[in-house]
């Protein structure tokens, strides 16, 4: 069975759900964020300062979380830590740490394969309240973090085109800083258009997939960071309608559909995309990605959104 998608600032482990609306609310997380313990290869050099450099490799990724138990009763007391004692135990194998932690991950529901190597929970005054410390350590032995499969691992982006902000369109979001005063952040523009930077902290290069609303007479998308653009220009995508970018499944060319109101989809043929055409990926780092229409027509806005998953983190 599926795991239920996790709350923000909630983790969890075994079954047993930590902050969020759970009863255990997390006080503080070491580890997770932090940069594995490294694996320092370096050679000492004979008669001679310094060192001879070798490869870093990470190693084993350790996690401390600090958390409190809210209880009411004596009864809630137990049946709460009833769940942690089931869940918390010590094992030979390792299984799914999940989390949804703002700035992780880059937001999404991700995980690490971990073991339970610590549970602490002193009996005393604050137990006695109903509010016990449980404290708790677990060790991995590969120190990546994996976002989920399926769309709480994916991190979603939009783009317009057309359509002033006095017509309807989206507003310029306006910034206030000290320093500069009120202005408009490098990822929006005035006028309803705003292009998607697509920002991916993961370690490698991952597919995305593209999705453009009618009506548009025309969609092509630009990739402004490379230079590299994808479009239909001679294909109308009606009201309703949406034309769709995703990868093969080699990841190294675009598949496009037309989709339907109905759920239907038809597959755009290779011999109706513009010429010149390209494949790309989002590698590490940020790619902007701006939307434009063939035939433009400034009296409708467009949208278009972008997602994708990120691979592992360190």
């Amino acid at each position: 069975m599926t795991p239920a998608e996790l709350e923000p600032w909630a983790m969890e482990f075994g079954g047993l759900v930590l902050g969020g609306s759970s009863p255990i609310v997390i006080e503080e997380v070491s580890g997770l964020a932090d940069l594995p313990d490294v694996r320092s290869n370096d050679t000492e050099l004979i008669a001679y300062e310094g060192l001879w450099p070798g490869y870093d490799w990470q190693g084993g990724r350790s996690i401390d979380v600090m958390a409190t138990v809210n209880a009411y009763s004596h009864q809630e007391l137990s049946d709460v830590m009833a769940l942690v004692y089931s869940a918390l135990r010590s094992t030979h194998e390792e299984q799914r740490l999940r989390f949804r932690i703002p700035g992780v991950a880059q937001g999404v529901e991700a995980y690490v394969r971990a073991r339970l190597r610590k549970r602490e929970s002193p009996i005393g005054r604050r137990w006695a309240a109903g509010a016990p410390a449980l404290n708790m350590q677990f060790v991995c032995t590969d120190p990546r973090i994996y976002p989920v499969d399926g769309p709480a691992g994916r991190i979603t982006r939009e783009m317009y085109r057309g359509l002033g902000a006095s017509e309807g369109g989206a507003p310029s979001p306006l910034v206030f800083d000290a320093h500069s005063g009120l202005f408009i952040p490098d990822d929006s523009s005035a006028g309803g258009s705003r292009d998607a930077y697509c920002r991916n902290g993961s370690l490698v290069a991952r597919p995305c997939t593209i999705t453009a609303y009618g009506p548009m007479n025309g969609v092509r998308i630009r990739n402004v960071t490379t230079g590299a653009f994808v479009g239909v220009s001679a294909l109308k995508v009606e009201a309703g309608q949406w034309l769709s970018f995703t990868a093969n499944a080699a990841r190294d060319e675009w598949v496009i559909t037309l989709g339907e109101a109905n759920g239907g989809a038809t597959e755009v043929p290779r011999t109706r995309w513009d010429q010149g055409s390209q494949f790309w990926q989002l590698p590490p780092g940020v790619t902007q990605l701006a939307l434009s229409e063939a035939n433009e027509n400034e009296n409708t806005q467009k949208r278009a959104g972008v997602s994708w998953t990120p691979g592992p983190f360190s």
